[in-house]
């Protein structure tokens, strides 16, 4: 039987074996320990893993932890000398206690043993998403120059691109207007909210939209949202090319813009998490009446928004999804099995061990 692992810290630990088959992998009996965070807000009972095939879900066969309540993770395994995604799918993002439905990535590339360390962001997401689309066309560039390019369009600094988003308000506000806009602009391409699969490759969709928006961005804070929603309307989405409504795309910008205004008046880190929550309110407000096609009356939620004091926005109770321990716990999707091991639960831990 494995060790027994701390409840704070969730992971499985990798035999080299699970490599064979894999062509591009280079196996070896050392081992790499990559530590993390899943922020979007911080995602809890997240399923992390090595995306091998690069298809932006974590299959069966491919190495996977769940994150602990504060989005953490710790995953092992065994080091190779090539760049992989590590992804970040389901659980539920605890600023908001709503189901995570997108995908956040982030890259890394093992040349030896070593330790590392990552958050997994909106923005990591842009970088690894940009230095995914320029290999097409240059091999030899890096993902160093992906996270400077990122940095530099939206007016921060490298360091901030993999910095968690949660303790700086300026990083915050950039995070939150990408990942509002792809769950806004979802809803033109998306309706079906009983397929979580589908809902994800939206969620990709966009998001690779955005990152080729920013890539062609003047220097700025604010996203171009009528340069994201340009590129969705002239590139397929199965088969066909996008329509949104005018009252959709104004509604965005606005939005985003509220956010901007009302992140620069928080004086208190600690708070992003209640600022975000209130942010829910009128993202689903205005999901309703995109589903209702009454596209006129997303201006009337953007006035209350504008004019909503931001000690309100802060009290926002979002009541679309409530979790406690025990709903999480009845939610959790089994961590995918490596070889016959199996998974126990008591009160304060998972483990693993051999059937």
């Amino acid at each position: 039987m494995f060790k027994f692992l701390r409840s704070t810290i969730i992971y499985i630990t990798a035999l080299a074996v699970y490599f064979q088959g894999c062509g591009d992998a280079n196996t070896s009996t050392s081992n790499i320990t990559i530590s993390g965070q899943a922020i979007d807000g911080y995602i809890s009972n997240a399923t992390v893993c090595i995306d091998f095939n690069e298809n932006d879900t974590c299959d069966n066969s491919e190495i996977s932890v769940k994150t602990d309540t504060d989005g953490n993770f710790v995953l092992i395994i065994p080091s190779f000398q090539t760049t992989k995604p590590i992804i970040v799918t389901g659980g539920i993002d605890t600023a908001t206690n709503e189901k995570f439905e997108g995908v956040l990535k982030n890259i890394i590339s093992i040349q030896e043993n070593n330790n590392l360390n990552i958050n997994i962001t909106p923005l990591s997401t842009l970088s690894t998403n940009l230095f995914k689309e320029k290999l097409k066309t240059n091999s030899t560039f890096t993902m160093a120059q992906a996270k400077q390019i990122i940095a530099r369009n939206l007016n921060l600094n490298i360091s901030q691109i993999e910095a968690d988003p949660m303790k700086d308000k300026h990083l915050f506000s950039t995070t939150q207007q990408i990942i509002q806009t792809v769950r806004i602009l979802s809803k033109s391409i998306q309706n079906d909210e009983s397929d979580i699969f589908k809902k994800q490759k939206a969620f990709n969709h966009i998001m690779e939209q955005i990152t080729l928006s920013v890539n062609e961005n003047t220097i700025t804070r604010e996203l171009n949202v009528s340069k994201v929603v340009e590129k969705l309307k002239t590139t397929e989405y199965n088969n066909k090319t996008m329509s949104i409504h005018q009252d959709i795309e104004d509604f965005t910008k606005g939005y985003i813009l509220e956010i901007e205004a009302e992140t620069e008046n928080i004086t208190d880190n600690k708070i992003l998490s209640n600022l975000q929550n209130g942010f829910v309110k009128y993202l689903n407000d205005a999901k309703t009446k995109i589903d209702d096609n009454n596209y006129s009356g997303l201006s009337d939620i953007l006035l209350d928004f504008k004019n909503e004091d931001i000690s309100k926005i802060l009290n926002e109770k979002n009541n679309n999804y409530k979790s406690n321990n025990n709903t999480i716990a009845s939610d959790i999707d089994i961590a995918h099995k490596f070889g016959k091991a199996t998974q126990g639960t008591d009160s304060t831990y998972r483990y693993y061990s051999p059937a």
